[in-house]
This record gives C-alpha cells, sequence and structure tokens, in this order.
C-alpha cells in the first residue's frame, strides 16, 4: 500500500471502480461532470491559467540554457586548449545526461508526480550552473552538462506532460505551441547575452546569469505547483481518466514495468519517436549546412533558416498534441518520455554525422541527405496517423 496520499487518492479513482457515480460531480474550477463525461470550459479557469504560466516561464528557462552553449563554444575551446573534436565531446554528455532522464520522465511522474518530477529538475539545474559558473576543469565541465541536460529534460518532459495532458483538446494546440514558442523566444535571447561574455575574461560568469534565472524558476515552479500530482493540481484529470482509462487491474495503475512494456507494444509510439529522431536530425542538418554554405551571406542564410525554422517550428508540438488524443491516457507520460529519449540521441549522433559527411564530401552531399530525410519524416507521420491503438492497450 501506497504511502503517498496523493497517489492513494488517484489510485482509488481508477476505472475498475465501475460503481463509481461521478454524474453531477464537479472539479475544482466548478466545470460539471456528466454522464462520465467532463463538460470542460473552454475557457479555462484562472487557476489553470497560472499553471500553463508557470510552465512556459520553466520553459523559457530551458530555451535559453540550449541558446547559451554555442557563441561560448569557442571560448570554452579557446580556455581549455581543445579542438573541436574534444569540445564536441559537451554534446555527447548532454545527450548521456537525457536520454535516461526522458525514459525516467513518465515514471517519475507516475511515482512521485508532476509537482515533485519538476522541483527535482530545477533543483539540480541549480546545482549545475553554479558549477559551470566556477569553469572547473573540462571532465568535469562535462559531468556537469550531463547534470545539466538531465535536469532540463526531466522539465521539458514534465512541462510537455501536464499540457499535453490536460482534458481541454481544443485548447491544447494553442497552449503547446504557446508553451514551445516560449522555448524559442528562451533559445534567441540567451546567444545575444551569452555573446557577451564570450568577449570576457571571466566567460563563465555567463552562467551566474542563468542561475539568477534558475532561483526565479524555483520559486515560482515551489509556489504554483506546491510539489502536488497533476491529478491534484486540475482535478479533471482523475476524472478523465476514470472515464477513458481502459486498464488491467487498479494495483497496475502505477506499475511502472507493467506500463512501459504496454507503451513500447503501441507501434505508433515507435513511428512518432522516429518521427522526432528523425526531425531533431534535420534541424542539425539544416543548421550544419547554412553554416559551411557554399557563398557565406549572412542576411541570405538568416532568412533561409527563419524559413525553414517557421515551418518545421510548429511540428513537435503538433506531435505532441496528436500523441495526446491517440495515446492512452495512462500511458501518455511515459509514452512522451520514450519519444523524447528516442529525439534525443539525434542531438549527439547528428552533429558528427554531417560534419564527417561534409568533411569527406563537400557539403553537397547534405543536399540528397536532406530529401531522404524529409522523406523518411512524412514517412513516419503517415505511419503514425495510419496506425491504430488497440482498446486493450
Amino acid at each position: 500500500m501506497s504511502n503517498d496520499p496523493e497517489k492513494s487518492n488517484v489510485t482509488n479513482n481508477s476505472p475498475q471502480l465501475d460503481e463509481l457515480n461521478i454524474e453531477g460531480a464537479s472539479n475544482g474550477g466548478g466545470t460539471p461532470v456528466k454522464n462520465g463525461a467532463s463538460e470542460i470550459n473552454p475557457h479555462p479557469c484562472k487557476q489553470e491559467k497560472i499553471f500553463l504560466a508557470a510552465n512556459r516561464r520553466c520553459m523559457l528557462l530551458i530555451g535559453w540554457d540550449c541558446g547559451s552553449l554555442g557563441p561560448l563554444l569557442p571560448t570554452v575551446q579557446k580556455h581549455y586548449h581543445v579542438d573541436y573534436t574534444i569540445v564536441s565531446m559537451i554534446f555527447v554528455a548532454i545527450c548521456c545526461g537525457t536520454i535516461p532522464a526522458s525514459v525516467a520522465a513518465g515514471y517519475l511522474t507516475d511515482r512521485i508526480g508532476y509537482g515533485k518530477l519538476v522541483a527535482l529538475g530545477a533543483v539540480i539545474q541549480l546545482g549545475t550552473y553554479s558549477g559551470l559558473a566556477a569553469a572547473p576543469t573540462f571532465p568535469a565541465f562535462c559531468v556537469i552538462y550531463m547534470l545539466n541536460g538531465a535536469a532540463a529534460t526531466l522539465q521539458i518532459s514534465a512541462a510537455n506532460i501536464f499540457v499535453t495532458g490536460l482534458p481541454n483538446l481544443e485548447t491544447r494546440p494553442t497552449n503547446l505551441g504557446i508553451m514551445h514558442a516560449v522555448f524559442g523566444s528562451g533559445a534567441l535571447i540567451a546567444p545575444l547575452v551569452a555573446t557577451q561574455f564570450a568577449q570576457m575574461r571571466h566567460w563563465s560568469f555567463h552562467y551566474l546569469t542563468s542561475l539568477g534565472l534558475a532561483i526565479i524558476n524555483n520559486i515560482v515552479l515551489t509556489v504554483v505547483f506546491k510539489w502536488k500530482r497533476q491529478e491534484v493540481l486540475v482535478p479533471e484529470m482523475a476524472i478523465r481518466r476514470v472515464t477513458h482509462t481502459k486498464m488491467a487491474p487498479a494495483s497496475d495503475y502505477y506499475n511502472g514495468g507493467a506500463k512501459l512494456l504496454r507503451l513500447l507494444r503501441l507501434s505508433t509510439v515507435h513511428y512518432m519517436a522516429i518521427f522526432t529522431l528523425i526531425y531533431v536530425g534535420i534541424e542539425f542538418t539544416i543548421g550544419f549546412e547554412f553554416t559551411v554554405w557554399f557563398v557565406p551571406n549572412l542576411i541570405e542564410n538568416a532568412v533561409a533558416v527563419s524559413i525553414i525554422g517557421f515551418f518545421l517550428g510548429p511540428n513537435y508540438p503538433v506531435m505532441l498534441n496528436v500523441a495526446g488524443r491517440k495515446l492512452p491516457q495512462e500511458l501518455l507520460a511515459g509514452s512522451i518520455g520514450w519519444i523524447s529519449a528516442i529525439g534525443n540521441i539525434g542531438t549527439a549522433v547528428f552533429p558528427f554525422a554531417t560534419g564527417a559527411l561534409a568533411s569527406k564530401y563537400t557539403v553537397a552531399v547534405l543536399h540528397p541527405l536532406l530529401v531522404a530525410m524529409f522523406s523518411a519524416l512524412l514517412m513516419m507521420w503517415l505511419l503514425a496517423m495510419a496506425s491504430k491503438v488497440p482498446d486493450s492497450a
């Protein structure tokens, strides 16, 4: 028996309790529930808007984190007296942190709840920024970045799980789009600041700026979510699980191993995971291609990359929205974690692959490679849309 009262309350609301009469009940926002389905107000209540704002604030910091390393990389290379290949180990280290964190996110969401999961990632990030600001030895720098990657991934996964799991299907695409747009805003602002620090003697003090933002992030997440589960914060979630979940025995509700096996049997999850992997690969390949273009032109390259980003940008939030609609709700957290884990492999694989191909065969080889990758991306999307999720999943 669980010692977590929040977890126990949600478990008691398992789909197996058919005698549970939810007709005429109401959730925390006063939304009526009728005939086993929630009549959801298309306009979120004030409390839900606060939750969404806190998630967006968190994603702003993660975007800032992702956009900080690039401008600092030449300075890092010079400070530690390492070549490009060695300094690229930072990306491998980040990947080594993000993959296990992505896989663990779904399990941890069930075990400790959303509020504690996102707080865990935020606290770890505080420690990593403190360590990076000290500019330790290069091996230590890589290890700290590995932990930072894990911390950022826990927060990203938690935010995606939270928004994707909200019961209002009409506002979900908008909320996902805004959240990832805020992420992009952080990635846009950070290089402007990091570039200034890269020219200074104490370049690592950039991470003190990140530390200040992380402290604010910790305060916001603690005050808003109070380390509580999503089902407690948004009571409609518990009702939705009762009315839409088809599961094995109630005792398996928080059985992480059983849920992992169930989601691994869903072809839709794997198609979406490969889709994400290729999507990340396209981002890195295009970025590398325009960095080493035949006729360097900053304005033309910036415009071209912006146009491509405009069309590629919505792909990930759209995929998450579709996952929230197609996949069983009790498997959603683990599925998003698995999809993110496979996608994060691309952050380590493709920078090396595209660099090696361009070095050996010139940048011209990237054109057919991109065509093949876009074709594979389209194929994975069509397969994901055509796949069926069995009722017994």
